[in-house]
Formats: C-alpha cells, sequence, structure tokens
C-alpha cells in the first residue's frame, strides 16, 4: 500500500506546481467575492505542495521560487481589496455613529 501511494506520488509529481498553482490563482477571487477566510489554508496547502515538489526533485527550485513570488503578489492584491472594503466599512459604521449622535 505504501509503495503504491509513493509510486503513485512520484507519477503525478511534475504536475503538482501547475495543477496547484492554477487552482489557488482560480480560489482567491472565489473567496474574496464570497467573503470567506479560507484562503489562508488553501494557500499553507499551496506551500505543502511546493515544498514536497522541491524536497522530492520533481520541479526545479526556479520554478517554485517564481510560482511562490506569483502567488504572493497575487494573494497580495485579494489583501488590498479586503482592505480597502474593510475601511469602507469601518467609514460608514463611523458616519452612522455621527448620526446617532446627533438624534
Amino acid at each position: 500500500m505504501d509503495t503504491f501511494i509513493v509510486d503513485f506520488l512520484h507519477v503525478i509529481g511534475p504536475y503538482f506546481i501547475p495543477i496547484s498553482f492554477l487552482v489557488y490563482i482560480l480560489l482567491r477571487p472565489i473567496f474574496y467575492l464570497r467573503g470567506e477566510i479560507g484562503s489562508k489554508s488553501v494557500k499553507a496547502i499551496w506551500y505543502i505542495i511546493a515544498a514536497y515538489s522541491a524536497f522530492e526533485g520533481f520541479v526545479e527550485l526556479r520554478i517554485i521560487v517564481g510560482s511562490i513570488a506569483l502567488v504572493e503578489a497575487w494573494d497580495l492584491v485579494f489583501q488590498h481589496l479586503e482592505n480597502k472594503r474593510e475601511m469602507k466599512r469601518a467609514k460608514s459604521l463611523e458616519n452612522l455613529n455621527r448620526l446617532i449622535r446627533k438624534v
């Protein structure tokens, strides 16, 4: 059983990085639009897959480093959008509090 799993991982190993990269790129906007916080978990899983691929030698290190840089940049774009959303909510709550105080 263990050798089957190891053999299976060696067969699909070279495809880990491209597939997991595309899945993260596609899932991150969905998490943003739905307002869910699971993107950090998905990103952690992606890092685990990248580390496993690096240790097993499935993918060259420069490809992994480049992919990590792209994932981080993509994540920063959505973190910026989430921060803007939070600032907008905070401003509207502040305006609501001012209105309540006037009444």
